[in-house]
């Protein structure tokens, strides 16, 4: 009995994380479309990847352009397929839960919610610099957010399939949900 059990608890197991495998977005395809939003706005790219390559401070000057970015991003999104939608939230709840990380929220600080407008910040000036504050969190930027790319998944998916996106439900967004960072 207790190895049916076992058996039992390691098929559900497995199972669960091939599933969860499968409805995840490649990480290129997931880091593509951040691009994509932002190559449509060649002034803004410009200068992002400037900031990136030679000062990751000037970083900041872009946060009022992030609704710009976001809207891209929902127009891009929202030609995707639902598949490619629920697929794409996926990859962004596993990003920010990621990040979700005190030693990025020392330099970072703030209230639970700017953190997790700070991770959508990260998170949205691409992967580079998402790696870099992954790897070494005080090169991050302080007192900038990017809330609406936290949200424009399920902005997408509402606005197109009509109905609310179950949150959540591999990743929590919401700060101090991964307790391994904590």
């Amino acid at each position: 009995m207790y190895r049916l059990i076992i058996f039992f608890v390691l098929f559900i197991f497995l199972n669960s994380s091939k599933l969860y495998a499968q409805n995840m977005m490649e990480e290129h395809s997931f880091w593509l479309l951040i691009e994509k939003a932002w190559e449509v706005l060649p002034e803004l790219d410009s200068r992002r990847k400037a900031a990136l390559e030679n000062n990751i401070e000037k970083l900041a000057s872009l946060e009022n352009q992030s609704a710009s970015v976001s809207n891209k991003l929902y127009e891009i999104l929202y030609a995707e397929n639902q598949e490619s939608i629920i697929q794409f939230i996926y990859r962004l709840e596993e990003k920010l839960f990621k990040i979700d990380r005190e030693e990025i929220h020392e330099v970072l600080d703030g209230s639970e919610d700017f953190f997790l407008y700070n991770r959508g910040f990260i998170v949205g000036m691409g992967k580079n610099y998402y790696e870099m504050v992954d790897k070494e969190p005080e090169k991050a930027v302080p007192d900038v957010a990017f809330p609406e790319l936290c949200f424009v998944g399920y902005k997408v998916y509402k606005d197109k399939f009509g109905e609310e996106f179950e949150r959540g439900q591999y990743h929590n967004i919401e700060t101090f949900s991964n307790s391994e960072g904590w």
